[in-house]
């Protein structure tokens, strides 16, 4: 998608929220206020209300990637906390597998 937008084929780019962009607030800000800026592309979170068009709309938009990538963090330390537990009481760690006959 970047070699398309740099290529001058994307104009719009749309995702459901602001952490399907990315989770990461630095690398999403920078797409975000310079690379779409840049390129002339109109950014777009439908669910978090975001439209770079509506630049009003946009000084919230930094504190919610924060928190994207906090709780990307906090779920990632659940997992492998929930993970170990299971692991230390010897309970199945596996799943299921595809078998193709």
């Amino acid at each position: 998608m970047i070699g398309d937008i740099e290529a001058g084929h994307v104009d719009c780019v749309i995702t459901k929220d602001l952490s399907r962009l990315g989770r990461n607030y630095l690398e999403s800000g920078a797409y975000i206020e310079v690379f779409f800026p840049n390129h002339h592309v109109r950014y777009i979170a439908v669910n978090d209300g975001v439209d770079s068009a509506n630049t009003g709309e946009m000084d919230i938009t930094p504190f919610k990637n924060i928190l994207n990538e906090f709780y990307s963090r906090d779920i990632s330390k659940k997992v492998k906390t929930g993970r170990y537990i299971r692991a230390s009481q010897g309970k199945f760690m596996g799943g299921l597998c595809t078998v193709w006959l």
